[in-house]
């Protein structure tokens, strides 16, 4: 994995721990900065998720591509709106062309990262980025 590559993860890791003091020079937040939070957010929180360990048991997992459009429940205005984020995402936050592709209904892996490198970017993220469990209450209603 080069190091552009593990700088991105570093800072998509980063810019997600909201625990964390996000640097200034961080690829996510420059974007941010630019294009607003709410734009840049939900695109970029996907593929963090498509490339998160934890999220890799889940039965709609697919390794091999995030797909953006779901017939099932996108009509072609929604998909036309997800996808003009995607590519807003990638024009401003040229990085991401390193690791990812977008096509036309979804994004993969660039290809020119091995399968081995894939390995090394689910085990960068295994090992550096902490998942927090939230604990919840059930509230009842009184009888």
């Amino acid at each position: 994995m080069n190091s552009n590559i593990e700088r991105l993860l570093s800072d998509m890791i980063s810019y997600y721990d909201h625990t964390k003091n996000t640097e200034e020079d961080n690829f996510l937040l420059k974007a941010q900065n630019k294009l607003g939070r709410k734009k840049m957010f939900s695109r970029t929180l996907s593929l963090f998720g498509w490339i998160n360990p934890i999220n890799h048991n889940l039965p709609d997992f697919n390794p091999d591509k995030y797909d953006i459009f779901d017939k099932e429940v996108m009509d072609s205005e929604d998909f036309k709106e997800v996808y003009e984020g995607f590519e807003f995402v990638f024009k401003n936050i040229p990085e991401m062309k390193e690791l990812f592709v977008l096509k036309e209904e979804h994004v993969e892996f660039n290809p020119s990262l091995s399968k081995s490198d894939i390995q090394d970017i689910y085990l960068f993220m295994k090992e550096n980025h902490t998942y927090k469990l939230r604990s919840f209450q059930i509230k009842r209603r009184p009888d």
